[in-house]
């Protein structure tokens, strides 16, 4: 009895320290994101130039880089109409 409370006590535990690790790394993610995101000194083509090499290097997800280019597209849209006006 006591052996099968110790084996879900501990797949308990590397379960837990695996979504913690998982949940760490989203986060640094986010975080490198939003920096980049809010560097107003780079182009908006820049950025997307950035985040496509995050994305190919395994940074960022397939879903991450959509939001990204999502996000993007909608600020280039309104870069162009403030240029046209």
């Amino acid at each position: 009895m006591d052996d099968i409370v110790i084996e879900r006590l501990t797949r308990l535990l590397f379960t837990t320290a695996g979504l913690l690790a998982v949940v760490t790394v989203a986060a640094y993610v986010v975080t490198a994101v939003r920096r980049k995101i809010n560097d107003n000194g780079a182009s908006t083509s820049d950025m997307l130039d950035n985040f496509r090499e995050m994305h190919e290097r395994g940074v960022l997800t397939d879903r991450e880089f959509r939001n990204i280019k999502t996000r993007l597209a909608a600020r280039m849209r309104a870069e162009l109409n403030s240029t046209k006006e």
